[in-house]
Formats: structure tokens, C-alpha cells, sequence
């Protein structure tokens, strides 16, 4: 696998978008795998679409990778063409949606699933 890198500029440290961590998961994958449990296109969700389901699949696997993922919040939104306080805003909306949908609750879980993550 060619791993494309980037530079966080806070801490000063390479960091990886398409490598796998510790547990496997990349951004890249979770993404795709976000997308396809949507039925959105992958592409969409590093576009500047603000269409309503493009934004709202975008906003769940910055969550999943926010919570799956020791990345950066610098990294997790330069792969989706955001910045790090719309990675927070998303994450924090995701969180307060999981309390009322068990829908949502439950595609998250398939996701994680996909990845082997049984937990959370």
C-alpha cells in the first residue's frame, strides 16, 4: 500500500491518511465504508457538496474515524477537505443524534463491524 503522508502542524509529526493504525482502520476505509452503508459515493464525502445526505454521511464517518482512529483532528478533516473545528461540530452532532436514533446507532455498529470493532 502507498501511504500518502501529511504534516501536522501543531505537534510537528508525520502523520499517515492511508496507512493503517495500530488496529488496521484507515481514513480512507472508514470512509468508503461509511459511504457505501449510505449508499452515497465515496468521492462525495471529500467534496465541497453540501448536499444534506452528502453532509450528513461526511459528518458520520468523521465521527467513526474521530472515535476508531488515533488521528489528529488536523488529519481527519484535511482528508475531507475540512478543517479541524468542522471535524468537532461533526462529531459533536453525530453524538447528539446516536442519544435519539437507534437507526444510526445501529449502522455505526455494522460499520465498526466491518472493521472488527465490536465495542462502542
Amino acid at each position: 500500500m502507498i501511504c500518502l503522508q501529511s504534516y501536522c502542524h501543531e505537534s510537528k509529526e508525520q502523520t499517515t491518511l492511508l496507512c493503517p493504525d495500530a488496529t488496521g482502520r484507515t481514513i480512507e476505509a472508514i470512509a468508503e465504508a461509511t459511504a457505501l452503508a449510505f449508499g452515497v459515493c465515496g468521492e462525495a464525502l471529500r467534496s465541497p457538496d453540501r448536499i444534506q445526505k452528502v453532509s450528513f454521511v461526511r459528518k458520520v464517518a468523521m465521527y467513526i474515524c474521530r472515535e476508531d482512529t488515533e488521528e489528529p483532528l488536523q488529519v481527519i478533516g484535511a482528508f475531507f477537505g475540512r478543517n479541524h473545528s468542522t471535524v468537532i461540530s461533526s462529531c459533536n452532532s453525530v453524538a447528539e443524534m446516536l442519544q435519539n436514533n437507534e437507526d444510526l446507532a445501529w449502522r455505526i455498529q455494522e460499520i465498526r463491524y466491518s472493521f472488527g470493532r465490536e465495542n462502542n
